[in-house]
């Protein structure tokens, strides 16, 4: 058994393998992981040190007479960008995120700002999308990029992040989406 680091500070995988070549501490994935060791046999992912809940694709009502939005589906198929709120909580504020450290999947964020109640780029980014009164960090990243090598069906998708503050704590969170769209591959 051996440690491997898949995103650096925030998840941890223990991985038993066939071979014991070393892996580059900037691996994207466990598929990748598995791949450079070639071989798998259980992977165990550690929990990061603020868990904290997301919404993918989360429904931007305008008016909050609007129904809510259905089961969130997301295609492979599809360019542009997926919108993920990081959602505010009593044990979690948005204004702690550095978002250079933030990755949902392979992708960082489109849009690069300080969370600084001065910088308009980072209010721009503001709302309360849960609608429990905490503000959450609304992000937006490359489709292809973050949705690429997936498999159809239900996929647990994880954004994970280190906080903006004296000493740096790693944060993530995850959630279930259905993927679909034509890649060849078969899910469950």
């Amino acid at each position: 058994m051996r440690r491997i680091t898949l995103f650096p500070l925030a998840l941890v995988a223990v991985m038993a393998c066939e071979q014991s070549s070393m892996v580059s501490p900037d691996v994207a994935s466990v598929g990748d992981v598995a791949d450079a060791l070639g071989g798998i046999t259980a992977v165990l992912i550690a929990e990061p040190t603020i868990p904290i809940d997301i919404d993918v694709k989360p429904a931007l009502r305008e008016d909050p007479e609007d129904p809510p939005v259905g089961e969130n589906t997301l295609s492979i198929n599809k360019g542009g960008s997926v919108t993920v709120a990081l959602l505010g909580s009593a044990s979690f504020e948005v204004s702690w995120v550095d978002v250079s450290t933030v990755t949902f999947r392979a992708a960082s964020p489109l849009h690069q700002f300080d969370t600084d109640p001065e910088v308009q780029a980072y209010l721009d980014h503001l709302r309360d999308v849960n609608e429990d009164g905490q503000e959450d960090l609304v992000l937006h990243f490359d489709a292809r990029q973050a949705l690429q090598d997936l498999e159809l069906g239900l996929q647990l998708l994880c954004l994970t992040g280190l906080t903006d503050v004296e000493e740096p704590v790693d944060f993530g969170g995850c959630e279930e989406v259905k993927i679909t769209g034509r890649n060849g591959k078969k899910g469950g």
